[in-house]
């Protein structure tokens, strides 16, 4: 599955990558997050349950955050199994100043197996997009004195 997505942030660029890279937010990136653990430096171990339709999703997902070029751009990276179902992700984040926002450009791809892929690519890419929306509406800032 292939994945385009663009939000626009209330926000400079550098402050959103900044609250994009941040764990507190990262934390919600994962939807339904249960336990938020950092192995190191950009990488971290999550378990999660949501339901996608009439499914319970449950989660032990990987997600790491490579090829940092901090404020434009950084690659996400997911992997995950549970509930008869895996789910092996990345994306490119893009950020681009406009005024006095940041857009978000997502550009990513998703091999899903088992259960969810059951669903079709229409209601797993529509969910994706709910959730995604759900986040960066999420958004904590931190703000500079």
């Amino acid at each position: 599955m292939k994945l385009h997505y663009s939000h626009d942030l209330q926000s400079p660029k550098e402050s959103a990558f900044d609250t994009l890279m941040d764990p507190l937010n990262l934390k919600n990136f994962i939807p339904g997050c249960e336990s938020f653990e950092c192995i190191n430096e950009n990488y971290y171990e999550i378990y999660s349950r949501f339901n996608i339709g009439p499914i319970e999703v449950r989660h032990t997902v990987t997600m790491r955050l490579v090829d940092s070029k901090k404020p434009d751009s950084f690659r996400i990276v997911i992997f995950g199994e549970g509930t008869g179902s895996s789910i092996n992700a990345e994306g490119i984040l893009s950020l681009e100043a406009i005024a006095d926002r940041t857009r978000i450009v997502i550009n990513g791809k998703a091999q899903i197996t088992g259960l969810l892929a059951n669903l079709g690519s229409d209601v797993l890419e529509q969910s994706v997009k709910t959730l995604l929306k759900e986040y960066f509406n999420s958004l904590k800032f931190r703000t500079t004195i």
